[in-house]
Formats: C-alpha cells, structure tokens, sequence
C-alpha cells in the first residue's frame, strides 16, 4: 500500500473551522505532534505500506498535515479538493504538484468550479469499487453527481452528515477490505442511516459507540490487516479480532486538538 503524507513542521491550531479546534486555539504542541506522526508514519511501514512525503510547505497552512483532504484518487487520477474553508483553499496547489509528482493524472474541475469537495475525507472507495460520499459541511451534494459522472460504472451511495464533530465521511465511516465498515450511525441523517444500514446490513456494520467515536475509532487506517487508530476500546479489538484484524492504537491526541487522527493524516494512492 502506498500512502501521500506530510511532514507536520507547522502543524499548529491556529484557527476555527470545526467544533474541536475552538478549545485547542494555540494548545498543540508541535514537538510533541512531529513524535506522533514519526510514530503513525513508521508503524505503518513498518505494515508493509510505502509512504510518499510532502516536505516542502509553507508555515501559513497547518491543515496540510491532513493529506486524506487532498483529492479522491480512483486508479491513477486524482481528483483535487476545493476546501469549503477559506483558510485551507491554497492547500489545493500544493497537493496537485506533489500528486503529480506522484505520477497521477490531477482531474482539476471541483478547483475550477470552486465546488466544495474535500477529497478521500468524504469520498471512500469500498470493496467492489463503489463509493460511500459524505455531503453536508464540506463536500457540496452538487459534488456527489460531479464525482459520480467522472467515474462511470462505480455506485455510489450519498451520505448526508448531521452532525458537525463528524464533519467529515472519515471521521465517522471506515470501510475494511473484508467489505464491513467500522460505523457511527449518529453522525447521518435518517435517510443516510437507513441506505448505509441497506448497504453493509447487521452482518457487516460495526457500530461503534459516542465514546468510541470521540475517540475517532471511525478514523483509522488499515494496513494488511493491521488497522491503526488513536483508540481502541475492548469491545472493538475483539470486534475486529474476530474479522481477522489486529487494532494497533497510536497515540494521535494532538491532532486530535484540530479535528483529525490517522486517516486524516493519511491518503492511500493505490
């Protein structure tokens, strides 16, 4: 597995786009933030996984640290984010050059239509090749048609987020190669709960709970069969021991301090 990263020398929480940061403005601590991700960043690695490294970044974007934002990479084009936020909005030039560095095809259109779209943050692939995309606070519905229509034959399923902690689809949903998802019901609207309910069924569904969501259990990167977060509670180690998964926890609290954890800080580009 090959994973897009970013190096957080000016990881900070400077500002207030999400319901986390507001009590965290100026609280992180940047030695301690560079040790967590050098520790998530070799455990997975040390997984199997490749890691491309953006180094090169300028000291006014602290957000560029969460990668997964970065673009929707589905085969070897990237489709390049359009930040709802203004303060993240430059993000996208520096992605797109390290992408393409990458060796993908950058698709530019939500840039150019100033569409609000927030890359593999609300847009997840699941096994099979469908999609599951989050709308509602940072990825526009407007988008969910756009994406859908670039990538002819993958179903897709719109997911309508409710709730602002889970601002993003990967704060609260974490579809696993085995074809369940790690889930928070709560963070969807009704309609939203009932097609994703329809989709994974009680058989593949693994609701986690309030707590194990603040914990941002959702939030997690799977690596052969390793799959790492901030937090595990007891229930679901022995959840996904029984899929054959070993949770491996890594402590991420300080980016935890502006919204984002494992995923965030991770976009897979095979």
């Amino acid at each position: 597995m090959r994973f897009l990263m970013c190096e957080p020398r000016h990881f900070a929480v400077n500002y207030e786009i999400n319901p986390w940061m507001g009590p965290n403005i100026g609280r992180a601590d940047p030695v301690v933030a560079h040790a967590q991700w050098d520790a998530l960043a070799d455990q997975l690695v040390r997984a199997g996984a490749t890691l491309d490294v953006m180094t090169s970044q300028p000291p006014d974007l602290p957000d560029l640290v969460f990668t997964a934002n970065a673009a929707a990479v589905i085969g070897r084009r990237a489709f390049l984010s359009w930040f709802a936020k203004p303060e993240r909005q430059p993000e996208h030039v520096l992605y797109g050059g390290a992408l393409r560095k990458a060796g993908f095809e950058v698709d530019t259109r939500f840039v150019e239509a100033r569409l609000p779209f927030e890359g593999a943050g609300d847009a997840l692939q699941l096994l099979g090749g469908g999609l599951v995309i989050g709308w509602g606070f940072r990825t526009d519905l407007a988008a969910v048609d756009v994406l859908v229509d670039a990538v002819p034959g993958a179903p897709a399923v719109p997911a309508h987020l409710c709730n602002p902690h889970f601002y993003h689809l990967d704060t609260c949903f974490c579809p696993l190669p085995d074809g369940s998802a790690l889930w928070y019901p709560e963070a969807f609207t009704p309609d939203a709960r009932a097609m994703l309910t329809e989709q994974f069924g009680p058989s593949r569904g693994i609701a986690v709970t309030v707590d194990e969501a603040n914990e941002f259990a959702c939030n997690a990167v799977e690596v052969g069969g390793r799959v790492f977060a901030h937090r595990w509670s007891g229930r679901l180690r022995r959840l996904l021991a029984a899929r054959g998964f070993e949770a491996i926890a890594t402590d991420l609290s300080e980016f935890m301090r502006a919204g984002g954890s494992a995923k965030c800080l991770t976009l897979r580009l095979d």
